[in-house]
Order: structure tokens, then C-alpha cells, then sequence
């Protein structure tokens, strides 16, 4: 079946050198994961733009009509590829290469992206026309079944503020009472989560907003750690060792 060559949502999670973006998969398809290869490629962090749309990364030379092809494919539920004009955050224009397609199930979107080649320069300037924007001709698309549509339009979400020690508390009391899916993990806007590889030592993959300004860390500092970054000289070694014991047996804990 065709559904079976979609990515999972653990694939499009997974640790990789090659930068992804995922994104939900209905207007107005804000970003929910970016990986650290990602932000190496476009200077953006994940706090920069957790909530916010791909449209933080076009600029004066990103083509219209090449857009365009690619949200109309998008719409129809189709996998796209397409040759684009990108900016970093520091204002240098990249010609990237955007492959997307959809997480099974249709909730989310997973953007590959591979850098073809980069303006020269790396001080921060303004975004100006630097190269040669691609047409719509540019475009390849593949056939798969209906999903949702793309949008342009840019939102950014408030960051929330910093919890007080009773907060995070009562937040994990009341996750640990229901198992959580992995989608309302990556969803979850209000409890701190971090998401971890099911195997020993258990890399972080994602951690959330929220989970990220309590703990003082970027994304891009954790992933692929451990959460031992969060240990010290007072951290109760037999409190980790049953955590460790509970993930092991696969148990809540």
C-alpha cells in the first residue's frame, strides 16, 4: 500500500545529519521540530521559529511561482521537491533543495532540506537579491492520496514564561497519570516534555518549548545527549536508577 513508504513520525524525529523541519500537517503548518543539522544549515535555532511557518526563511529573491507550484502539490496531498532561494537568519542566500512529504496519518509535514550552494560572505546583511530565483518548472511532484494544504502565511507564538518550581511538578503528576501519544507530545504547548530515543542511553531527540526555557538549554545543545545533562553533585542516584529501571521495563513511572 502506498501509505506503507510514508515516513513514521519517529523517522521524521530521528536523529540525522541531514536537516529536517517538521511541521503540522494543517494550516497554517506551524513548525514543531527543527534538528540541529537544520539550524547548522540556516542560523535559525528552534526557539527562533518553533510556531512560526517556513516563510522565515524566503526573502526578496525566493520565487513566487515556485511557491506557488509547490503549495498547490502540497494541497493535493503530494510529496514535492523543489530547488528554492533561501535566506539564513544572518540575511546570506542559499539555493536549498526542499523535499517534503507527508507523516503518516497526515498529521504532520517533514521538510528535507540540502543546501546546493551558499552566498558568499557570513556578516549579518540584509536580504537581498543575491541569486537567480528558480521557476516552477523547478518542481517535481509525486503522486500519493489527498492530505492537507500548504500555507505562507508567518505566525510566531509568545514565548511562555518560566515556571515556578510548584509548576513543573504538578505538570509531570498529571502526564505520568495517562499514557501520551507520541504526536500529542510533539503538540503539547504547555507541559515540558523531552522526547528520547527508546534505546539505552536514550538520546534526546526533541525537547519542547516549554521543557526548553525551564531547563535553561536550545535544542540544538541537547539533541543527541542524554538527559544527565540535567544531573549534578545533589541528583539522587537511586531516584535515576529506578527512573532507568521503569523506562527499561517500559513502565510509567
Amino acid at each position: 500500500a502506498k501509505s506503507d513508504t510514508l515516513m513514521g513520525l519517529v523517522e521524521a524525529l530521528a536523529i540525522s545529519d541531514e536537516p529536517r523541519i517538521v511541521t503540522t500537517g494543517v494550516k497554517p503548518f506551524k513548525i514543531v521540530h527543527t534538528n540541529r543539522a537544520w539550524s547548522e544549515a540556516t542560523g535559525f535555532t528552534f526557539l527562533d521559529v518553533v510556531g512560526s511557518t517556513c516563510r522565515v526563511l524566503q526573502g526578496p529573491d525566493t520565487s513566487p511561482q515556485a511557491l506557488k507550484a509547490m503549495h498547490e502539490a502540497l494541497e493535493l496531498g503530494q510529496p514535492c521537491k523543489a530547488t528554492l532561494v533561501d535566506y539564513r537568519k544572518d540575511g546570506t542566500p542559499i539555493t536549498s533543495e526542499v523535499h517534503c512529504e507527508r507523516v503518516h496519518g497526515n498529521a504532520y509535514w517533514v521538510g528535507s532540506l540540502r543546501v546546493a550552494e551558499a552566498g558568499a560572505g557570513g556578516c549579518a546583511a540584509p536580504r537581498t537579491p543575491a541569486m537567480g530565483a528558480c521557476d516552477s518548472s523547478q518542481i517535481a511532484r509525486e503522486s500519493t492520496s489527498t492530505g492537507e494544504s500548504a500555507s505562507a502565511c508567518n505566525r510566531f507564538t509568545r514565548p511562555h514564561s518560566v515556571d515556578t518550581p510548584s509548576q513543573p511538578c504538578k505538570r509531570f503528576k498529571r502526564l505520568g497519570q495517562k499514557k501520551m501519544r507520541l504526536n500529542e507530545m510533539l503538540a503539547n504547548q504547555t507541559d515540558p516534555i523531552v522526547l528520547c530515543e527508546k534505546d539505552y542511553p536514550h538520546r534526546i531527540i526533541h525537547p519542547n518549548q516549554p521543557w526548553l526555557e525551564m531547563c535553561g538549554y536550545s535544542l540544538e545543545e541537547v539533541e543527541g545527549l542524554t538527559n544527565k545533562i540535567l544531573t549534578g553533585p545533589e541528583t539522587d542516584a537511586a531516584a535515576i536508577g529506578r527512573l532507568l529501571e521503569c523506562v527499561r521495563q517500559e513502565k510509567p513511572s
